[in-house]
């Protein structure tokens, strides 16, 4: 279902890219493609994966660290210090609690170990890294697209306030740019799920 979910977002980010209208048929034949790609990768070997897992996530780090440093030329710092609560410390907590699914995804490096060398060791290493780095990048990701938009501006776009974002960064091609990161992003999932459940099963 996962797989499915993300392989239609994925071919929905990439007609964006193109300009082109999402018809189903259209939608359902580009995520068939995309989930095949990833399938014959995997199927090929763990090699093969690793490299391709290694260019989508490297893709999606880059545009994201692309982001917030082209974004801190245009933060205002009024939208990050005023209002840092505006509903209340409790949901402050909440709101944290609610972005922790972004973290899920740590635990799948932990099925291939057995094709790894020397698990013991590099396993709980790359755990502790892939979350502290994903940490950071949120944090400052959060903290300028806040201080572009400011916070209701940002809530008002809702899964497209990042989106906006780029787009008052770079302009029109702001929107390309953070479709090919939902490009990057989608299929980094669905490769890491491929090659994760695999070795479950």
């Amino acid at each position: 279902m996962a797989i499915g979910a993300l392989a239609l977002a994925t071919a929905d980010s990439i007609l964006l890219i193109f300009g082109t209208e999402a018809s189903t048929n259209l939608l359902m034949l580009l995520g068939v493609l995309v989930i095949l790609t990833l399938l014959v990768i995997n199927i090929l070997g763990v090699k093969l994966t690793r490299i391709a897992q290694t260019v989508l996530t490297v893709s999606k780090v880059l545009v994201l660290v692309a982001l917030i440093l082209f974004g801190l030329f245009f933060v205002n710092l009024e939208n990050i210090t005023a209002d840092f609560a505006p509903y209340g410390y409790a949901n402050l907590g909440i709101g944290i609690m609610i972005t922790l699914w972004a973290y899920l995804g740590a635990e799948e490096i932990t099925p291939p170990a057995e094709e790894a060398k020397h698990p013991e060791k590099t396993i709980p290493l790359v755990i502790v890294i892939t979350i502290a780095t994903a940490m950071v990048i949120y944090v400052l990701a959060s903290v300028v697209s806040i201080g572009v938009l400011g916070y209701k501006a940002l809530a008002s776009y809702d899964i497209r306030g990042v989106e906006m974002v780029a787009r008052e960064i770079w302009g029109d091609a702001g929107g390309v740019i953070f479709s090919l990161f939902m490009v990057f992003s989608f299929s980094a999932v669905i490769n890491s799920v491929l090659l994760a459940n695999s070795r479950i099963l």
